[in-house]
């Protein structure tokens, strides 16, 4: 396997998920990543019980996943030895990764400026909840607080009638996030080779988030929300639906090209009399009559199990998935 970042030194400076998970990724393609902890308690994820299962009794499984690849040393930053310790090792490093926020770097004088001057080739990568300009940097931001409700998230996917936020996925945003971190070293990592500029990227869950949205965000500016509303039903896409088996599987149709796949669609499921009623000849008839449409798919995709459908839908090169 060829191992991109072999030969590149990380640093890391990161505790919980967001963050760390980057180096994790960077460690995967070759990286050496250095995971600095605090001084008898460690990485504070290592104790965290929240009561999902991902702690045993001698690992939390979650930290080992975020950590993998890695290696660890205690250093005791408060102390001008341990300080030292940290700044040999960052003489040594090709990238800086934190996520500290600000207040805790400039108090531990462990800011851009304070690594670049001890090693001038070094980048600074750092990634928090709500980026590093303004009044919220040094908020604390979590992917739940910060990428997924913030974000918009869990306005955006919850379902219709449902009063309450939808909860997160563990580490959703955290995931998502360290993708975009990962992006950035690799980014100045090429700036650097091409450039010898060693630079400073900031990252953050908030930032990821509006990106990951970002078509809601273009749509939120050429439609008012009750059109978006409208136009985002999904009675009114039958070929973009997701249809129950009767062992309540789902066979999500996506057809993009929905003129293209109808004949195909009833031909596969045995339903070519749709094809004669007059309400589904075009995509804005079918996308008018939605609903009933619908009702018709249904009522024939449940009347098969999964495995019955499999082999069907498989012989079809068409974009669905069961």
């Amino acid at each position: 396997m060829n191992e991109v970042f072999a030969g590149v030194r990380i640093v890391e400076l990161a505790q919980f998920v967001f963050v760390p998970a980057a180096g994790a990724l960077l460690a995967d393609h070759g990286a050496e990543v250095i995971h600095v902890e605090m001084v008898g308690s460690g990485d504070p994820y290592r104790s965290l019980k929240v009561g999902d299962g991902r702690e045993t009794g001698s690992a939390n499984l979650s930290l080992e996943q975020n950590n993998r690849g890695k290696k660890s040393i205690a250093i005791d930053l408060k102390t001008e030895t341990g300080r030292e310790v940290l700044l040999r090792l960052i003489e040594t490093a090709d990238v800086f990764l934190t996520s500290l926020r600000p207040k805790a770097l400039q108090g531990l004088r462990l800011m851009p400026e304070d690594l670049q001057a001890r090693n001038p080739k070094l980048i600074y990568v750092r990634g928090n909840g709500f980026g590093f300009k303004g009044k919220e940097i040094d908020k604390a931001g979590y992917d739940a607080t910060a990428f997924w409700a913030r974000g918009g998230f869990a306005h955006s996917l919850r379902p219709k009638g449902m009063l309450e936020p939808l909860k997160p996925r563990p580490a959703l945003g955290d995931h998502v996030g360290a993708v975009s971190v990962a992006y950035g070293i690799a980014g100045a990592l090429f700036k650097r080779a091409m450039t010898g500029e060693a630079g400073v990227v900031d990252v953050s869950l908030l930032s990821t988030a509006v990106w990951a949205l970002s078509a809601d965000v273009v749509v939120s500016q050429t439609q008012t929300p009750e059109q978006h509303a409208f136009t985002g039903d999904p009675m009114r896409a039958p070929l973009r639906y997701p249809y129950r088996t009767s062992d309540d599987r789902f066979i999500q149709l996506m057809f993009l090209n929905p003129d293209k796949y109808w004949p195909e669609l009833c031909h596969n499921i045995g339903r070519t009399d749709l094809l004669e009623e007059e309400n589904y000849t075009t995509n804005a008839l079918r996308s008018q009559h939605g609903p009933e449409l619908i009702a018709q798919i249904q009522d024939t995709i449940s009347s098969r199990s999964w495995a019955e459908w499999k082999p069907i839908f498989d012989a079809w090169d068409a974009p669905w998935e069961l």
